[in-house]
């Protein structure tokens, strides 16, 4: 039977929809009005340090990370789905993954520090995920920014994970050693995740904190949430729905994860998501 035999459907059964209540999400769609943010999705985040580092220049869609192709097929489809939703890219310019320095043989000191991007060239970035998402007919020529798509960028985030803090050591979840930080919670739901590094030691924010301080706004506790990332990000998303829910920011009814094979092609992740929709629709 090839493509479209089991192999085929043995591929779907790889997109993992544990922590998704797809009917929700629709419900959520389905009640929404024009003009007022109920439903947003984030499919595509892409990472500088996967492009060209100097300039910011992404690479053409036959050299774009695989993650990053399935990551825009999906935004397509999903502008398509659930059009009164709004588009978010959480793009990351803020870790290079690079050491700052070196000591006279190349060897990186062992002090956290990492190489930090220029302004212009973080800029750049910004303006050439615009263009792609544009090229591909995901952000549309009468979208408005804020309302029909948003970008967050890691690096804006910073003053907001310093609140993210503040809002949580208020109620008792901060743990300080030296500039490390730690959010502390014995009532977790997964015990794994009873104690998460924020901050490292040089000072640098994971993206843990990152992540989770772009829903700080009142206006999120509201929004129902969809967040698909490949399966990499499960353990990170895990930590930001741990430090949400601490905060009643995130509920179940309002938070969805789906994770899938990077590996993957496109189409595979595609179909299996909009089946998963069409069975609620």
């Amino acid at each position: 039977m090839g493509e479209y035999g089991p192999q085929r459907e043995y591929l779907k059964s790889t997109v993992d929809f544990g922590k998704c209540q797809m009917d929700r999400v629709v419900e959520a769609h389905r009640r929404s009005k024009p003009g007022k943010t109920e439903v947003e999705f984030e499919s595509f985040s892409p990472y500088l340090a996967d492009y060209n580092m100097a300039t910011g220049e992404m690479w053409d869609d036959e050299r774009m990370t695989n993650g990053d192709r399935v990551g825009i097929a999906l935004a397509q489809m999903l502008r398509e789905q659930f059009p009164r939703a709004r588009m978010v890219s959480l793009y990351d310019e803020y870790n290079s993954g690079m050491p700052n320095t070196s000591d006279a043989r190349g060897i990186p000191y062992q002090d956290g520090s990492q190489l930090e991007f220029p302004e212009e060239t973080r800029r750049h970035f910004r303006n050439n995920i615009e263009n792609v998402l544009r090229t591909h007919g995901v952000i549309k020529k009468d979208d408005t920014e804020g309302e029909g798509y948003l970008f967050v960028s890691e690096t804006e985030k910073i003053k907001d994970a310093e609140s993210l803090v503040q809002l949580l050591e208020e109620q008792g979840y901060i743990e300080r050693n030296g500039e490390e930080v730690y959010f502390v919670n014995p009532t977790t739901e997964d015990p794994h995740y009873q104690k998460i590094k924020l901050q490292s030691k040089k000072g640098r924010w994971l993206c843990e904190a990152l992540d989770a301080a772009s829903f700080l706004k009142p206006e999120n506790r509201e929004i129902t949430h969809l967040v698909i990332l490949p399966n990499d990000f499960k353990e990170q998303q895990d930590k930001v729905w741990e430090i949400l829910l601490a905060l009643k920011i995130a509920r179940p009814e309002t938070y969805h994860n789906i994770f899938y094979d990077k590996n993957l092609p496109p189409e595979i992740v595609v179909e299996a998501i909009r089946d998963k929709i069409r069975k609620h629709d």
